[in-house]
C-alpha cells in the first residue's frame, strides 16, 4: 500500500516536470528563432563587402600563411557570385580600413594564427567574421541602466550614452582549429575550413537579400 502511494505522490511531480521541460524547450526555440532572424537582419542591404584574409605575421611560416590566403581569396570570389555579392578583395589592413569606413562596404574578415608551423607539429586557428564601423555609436537601453549609488547620477549621465566609434559585429564570429604537421594536406584542411564557414555567411547573405 505505501509503494502504491508513493507512487501516486511522485506522478504530479513527473508530469509537472516534463511540463516545465516542455516550455523550456519551446522557449529555447523562440529563442533560436530570434538568432537566425536577427542575424539575417543584420546582413540585410549591404550592397558591397570588403575582403581581407589575414595571417598574423609569423617568422618563417607567413609565406605558406600567405599562399593559404591566396586560395581562400579566390575560393571567396567564387562564394561571393554564386551569392550575388558586389565583393572587392584587399590585401592590408589600411585597404579594408578605408573602404569601409569611407565607402560604406561591409567587413569580412579570415584572420589566421598558429603556434609557429617552423618544422614542427603546429595548430592553427582561424576566424571569420563581418563587421562594420560606426564613428557615433550609442546604447539605445542606456536610459533602462540604474542609477548610480555612488553619486545619484541618472540614466541620461550613462557613459553608454555617450557616443563613441566602435566595431559593429554584424556576423560570428565563427572559428575553427586544424593541428598536424606543416604540410599541404594541413593547408588545405584550413582552406577547406574557412571555406564552410565562408558559405555559411554567403548563404545568410543571399538569404537575408533575396528580393
Amino acid at each position: 500500500m505505501r509503494l502504491l502511494v508513493a507512487l501516486l505522490l511522485t506522478l504530479p511531480l513527473v508530469s509537472l516536470s516534463a511540463q516545465v521541460e516542455s516550455e523550456d524547450e519551446s522557449f529555447k526555440n523562440e529563442v533560436r528563432a530570434r538568432i537566425a532572424r536577427e542575424k539575417l537582419e543584420r546582413l540585410k542591404g549591404w550592397k558591397r563587402i570588403v575582403f581581407l584574409c589575414s595571417p598574423t605575421e609569423m617568422t618563417n611560416s607567413k609565406e605558406k600563411f600567405d599562399r593559404i590566403c591566396d586560395r581562400i581569396n579566390t575560393n571567396a570570389k567564387l562564394l561571393a557570385a554564386t551569392a550575388n555579392a558586389d565583393v572587392v578583395v584587399v590585401n592590408d589592413g589600411e585597404n579594408l580600413g578605408f573602404l569601409s569606413s569611407y565607402r560604406g562596404m561591409l567587413r569580412l574578415e579570415v584572420d589566421l594564427s598558429s603556434t609557429g608551423c617552423d618544422g614542427s607539429a603546429c595548430a592553427v586557428h582561424a576566424t571569420v567574421s563581418a563587421s562594420f564601423p560606426y564613428d557615433k555609436a550609442i546604447d539605445q537601453a542606456a536610459g533602462s541602466y540604474p542609477v548610480n549609488e555612488e553619486n545619484r547620477r541618472g540614466p541620461s549621465d550613462s557613459p553608454a550614452s555617450v557616443p563613441r566609434p566602435i566595431l559593429a559585429l554584424m556576423w560570428g564570429p565563427r572559428q575553427l582549429i586544424a593541428s598536424g604537421y606543416p604540410s599541404e594536406e594541413l593547408g588545405s584542411g584550413v582552406v577547406n575550413g574557412v571555406d564552410s564557414l565562408l558559405k555559411e555567411f554567403f548563404t545568410d547573405y543571399l538569404n537575408a537579400n533575396r528580393q
